[in-house]
């Protein structure tokens, strides 16, 4: 039952019409049966040598201080030319290497081993959908997306030899639509956010046995959540306590106690200037800072260049805003990922852009990779997910004309 707390339809679906109204020419004039081959959007890739800036480029991409090591285009995976979305990383027992790409058309799996010469393992067919989300637990992944079909478990255990095979697909007590999935592989459990259960809040799956992963009944359906984040704090003052930074839309950040998942109960929900759509977040070394971005708030004309967001969050019951940084440019951040002093970002139209946070409370932008070079503006193009938690230090960041890119930033 959808919660009397939970926020109205017409409050949720505002900036979700809003996106799909400027998504609609370059995704869905082309759905059919996703675009020609050879439509000169997607690119032809590139693999074979490593390749440094010169003059401030690399082939047709602006980049400064980041080497392109390889790039797949859409077409270079499946054959043929579509779109793609988010991206996660896997590295398997023998220490190899895999990006895991989200298509329209299903889940890539493409070792990373070598950077410079990725090869496509499989591409596991799943409901065409726009929005793709995979995280991992083990020697499993998950996917999921919003056109159905619940959590696409995927085995990885025979990966190294060529081997990817789907063992279940979980769809518990109705789930079926998720848009994104976070898994937090100390505590043992996955978290979906702006699933068809819970009024499209937080959700708990039990990945006991990765496998067979059990959906916990009931949840956090307070607020429509877009996206989360889950941390177990083992020592300090939060120690013993598992906490979701939930990233709620027009809500602002919800903190959310998800110890015990029978309930699950908000610490604090915080707003922040300029907060229009809260999209997603990464946190910062020693579990003290937290950078969230926002969605439409370059959109909605509230900052007139892309805008991160950062929340001192060293006292849960007490997170407050601190200020925001800019990388200058006028488009929308999306995704970020924390690596030791490094803050890297996917920024639709500008790319990857690589923030210093020594100084966690100030960071400055040292590197960037444009994989948009058509321009610069507030638009839904480019850069859609980034991964940077590989031993090797390559980051992968998907984009969604031009597939997955593989590069080697400062760090």
């Amino acid at each position: 039952m959808r919660s009397a707390q939970a926020p109205p339809l017409s409050r949720r679906a505002r900036p979700i019409a809003l996106t799909l109204a400027v998504l609609a020419v370059s995704f869905f004039s082309v759905d059919a049966h996703d675009q020609k081959v050879g439509d000169p959007w997607s690119g032809s890739g590139h693999v074979g040598d490593p390749l440094l800036p010169e003059n401030g480029r690399i082939l047709d991409f602006a980049a400064e201080n980041v080497a392109l090591l390889s790039w797949l285009s859409p077409e270079d995976i499946t054959g043929v030319a579509q779109t793609a979305n988010d991206v996660w990383g896997y590295v398997s027992p023998s220490g190899r290497e895999y990006a895991i790409l989200g298509l329209r058309t299903g889940t890539a799996f493409i070792e990373v081993t070598d950077p410079v010469s990725p090869k496509v393992v499989k591409v596991v067919k799943g409901r065409r959908s726009t929005w793709r989300d995979m995280a991992v637990h083990g020697e499993y992944a998950y996917s999921v997306n919003e056109r159905g079909g619940g959590i696409q478990v995927i085995d990885l255990r025979k990966i190294d030899r060529g081997k990817v095979k789907v063992v279940d697909r979980v769809k518990d007590v109705g789930l079926a639509t998720i848009h994104n999935i976070t898994v937090n592989s100390e505590s043992g459990y996955a978290y979906l956010s702006g699933s068809n259960l819970a009024g499209g809040g937080l959700v708990a799956v039990d990945l006991a046995d990765p496998a067979r992963p059990r959906v916990e009944p009931g949840g956090w359906p307070f607020h429509y959540v877009h996206d989360a984040l889950v941390v177990s704090y083992v020592d300090g003052a939060h120690a013993g306590r598992e906490i979701a930074y939930a990233f709620a839309g027009e809500t602002g950040l919800a903190i959310i106690d998800v110890t015990d998942k029978s309930d699950l109960f908000t610490v604090g929900i915080h707003e922040y200037p300029g907060l229009a759509y809260s999209h997603s977040g990464a946190i910062g070394r020693k579990l003290r800072y937290l950078y969230a971005n926002d969605e439409l708030d370059e959109l909605e004309g509230n900052v007139t260049t892309s805008t991160t967001y950062i929340f001192n969050i060293k006292d849960l019951e007490n997170a407050r805003f601190v200020r925001s940084v800019s990388t200058g440019e006028e488009t929308i951040d999306h995704n970020s990922m924390v690596r030791g002093k490094w803050l890297y970002q996917a920024n639709y139209e500008s790319g990857l852009q690589v923030f210093d946070v020594k100084r966690p409370g100030r960071p400055e932008r040292r590197a960037f990779f444009d994989t948009y070079p058509d321009d610069d503006h507030v638009g839904f193009n480019g850069a859609w997910g980034i991964f940077a938690d590989f031993p090797s230090g390559i980051v992968i960041l998907s984009d969604i004309q031009r597939g997955l890119f593989v590069l080697q930033p400062p760090g």
